[in-house]
């Protein structure tokens, strides 16, 4: 373990050690890489943004809407609203 440790320092990854068999550390590694992704996502916008020159740029926040086949909610309309007055 102290390798695969050792190895991940030296070459600037992040390592976790868990344990499937016994649930040791997984869900605290999932929150914990969630984390540490959004963060290095926001200091990547946050520096693209500076480099342009305009704090005001979305740069690559803007997206595009993805539509899961079969997952789609339907809005309800007012007519159907349980409650309404």
């Amino acid at each position: 373990m102290e390798d695969a440790k050792e190895f991940a320092e030296n070459e600037k990854l992040f390592f976790l050690e868990t344990s499937a068999l016994n649930s040791t550390n997984v869900e605290n590694s999932f929150n914990t890489l969630l984390t540490e992704i959004f963060n290095t996502v926001n200091k990547k916008n946050l520096t693209s943004n500076e480099s342009q020159g305009n704090s005001n740029n979305l740069g690559s926040m803007t997206g595009k809407k993805i539509v899961i086949p079969g997952l789609t909610q339907e809005t309800p309309s007012k007519t159907n609203m349980c409650c309404s007055s």
